[in-house]
């Protein structure tokens, strides 16, 4: 058992040493890794060499034909972001950007406010970490062309992205395990999930306005929005079409016994195909090719080696005695902050991935002490940048565009935005739970 939790703990030490120092190893000018997602994987396979997890329980999941089976998951999420990213080619988003600063006017107050919609809308039925590569590079360019600060606009961007991501399951691969594994439906994960989403989406903004108020009430130079169109129509209307299908699969596998994965996985390989046949005669057959280079591939020993770990820990009893220290009256807001705290120690996947154990463990949970994990895990994105992949992508994106962002600003601004937005979340989930 000693041997076992030290191989976890120095392995998830690693994962969170190495993101805030070495996140990326760059081999070749275009070939670069994400260097700390590796260190479960190497912890996992050292549980497994030395026989300190049960080997047997983990070929078992992994080849089971249910919900907790982790490649599943992965099948599910990588589908929708395929979607997300061809629609990304074929430039959806950046067109809706531009649509949007159309839209904002000249006052920098109207600018934020739309961009913090617009950004709202998107995340909810695409992908937060997509929404974040593709926002911010165009925010970047804009706030530099209009002479504005960029800080209110960028972390606003952020913040909309990793907050309304928690209204749908399908919104961050952290919810879509949480609900996968546990068995909790489309529609009983929106019901109860779509008040507390609002009302920290909704307190987020009016913090972020509140701390920028005086930069988003100086006058703004009339600057033109980059001219942005939509590559290849068809193309994009039939990946609208395959994002709305599997969205409706997800919502409808409960009450029709539809493996979700697949139809997502069949609705991916559908626009695949189609973006290629389409793409030979309008002379773009590779932007499928290109589409699937940019899936996040560090995602897989990241999920699977700290799948691993936490088997192990449940093993040993770790996570049943988690499990019963933040048992009773109350739960919602131990679940809620430590699952907050933690993932900003090992991220918020891993961090899903061991509340997911817990709450197996545990046995009978409540719906409200779920939700408070799943609210947690996206809202974690802000609170430091370690809180999810994206903030570390966030943060690479905006050094690179010349904006003072230290790891330190950053989380003096999400952590007081944090906090608010998840105990309104919170707050809300607790009323929920009385009345219902």
């Amino acid at each position: 058992m000693i041997a076992g939790l030290t191989v976890s703990i120095i392995s998830c030490l690693g994962m969170a040493l190495s993101a805030i120092f070495l996140p990326e190893v760059k081999l070749k000018k275009h070939i670069h890794f994400t260097l700390y997602c590796f260190f479960p994987l190497i912890g996992a396979i050292i549980l497994l060499a030395f026989g300190l997890v049960d080997g047997r329980a983990v070929f078992e999941v992994l080849t089971s034909d249910s919900a907790v089976n982790p490649l599943q998951i992965l099948v599910l999420f990588f589908s929708m972001v395929f979607i997300s990213l061809l629609l990304d080619e074929e430039g959806f988003f950046a067109y809706l950007a531009n649509l949007a600063l159309r839209i904002a006017g000249e006052k920098q107050i109207g600018l934020f406010t739309i961009l913090y919609l617009f950004v709202s809308a998107l995340t909810v039925f695409t992908s937060n970490d997509i929404i974040v590569l593709t926002f911010t590079p165009f925010l970047l360019g804009f706030c530099k062309n209009a002479h504005i600060n960029p800080l209110p606009y960028l972390l606003g961007e952020f913040v909309a992205a990793n907050t309304f991501s928690a209204l749908l399951p399908v919104g961050n691969p952290t919810n879509i395990y949480l609900t996968s594994a546990l068995g909790i439906s489309f529609f009983d994960y929106l019901a109860y999930m779509a008040l507390p989403a609002l009302s920290s989406g909704l307190l987020a903004y009016l913090t972020l306005l509140l701390l920028f108020h005086k930069p988003l009430s100086q006058k703004m130079e009339k600057a033109e929005a980059e001219e942005r169109r939509l590559a290849d129509k068809p193309t994009v209307f039939f990946a609208l079409f395959c994002l709305f299908f599997c969205i409706v699969c997800c919502a409808l596998s409960s009450f029709f016994n539809l493996p979700s994965y697949l139809c997502c996985l069949a609705g991916a390989l559908s626009l695949f195909l189609f973006a290629l046949i389409r793409g030979v005669f309008v002379k773009r057959a590779a932007i499928p090719f290109k589409t699937i280079k940019r899936l996040p591939y560090s995602l897989l020993p990241l999920l699977l080696g700290m799948f691993v770990i936490v088997l192990a820990l449940r093993q040993y009893g770790i996570t049943k005695a988690i499990g019963d220290s933040l048992a009773g009256p109350g739960s919602i807001w131990g679940y809620g902050y430590s699952s907050l705290l933690a993932a900003n120690l090992v991220n918020n996947i891993p961090m899903s991935v061991l509340y997911e154990e817990i709450f197996a463990d545990v046995g009978a949970f409540a719906l409200s002490d779920v939700l408070a994990v799943a609210l947690s895990s996206n809202i974690a994105a802000y609170l430091t940048p370690l809180g999810a992949l994206a903030g570390l992508m966030f943060l690479r994106l905006v050094h690179e565009g010349d904006v003072d962002l230290s790891f330190a600003k950053f989380s003096l601004y999400g952590s007081l935005v944090a906090i608010l937005s998840l105990t309104a979340g919170l707050t809300i989930i607790g009323i929920q739970g009385l009345i219902f």
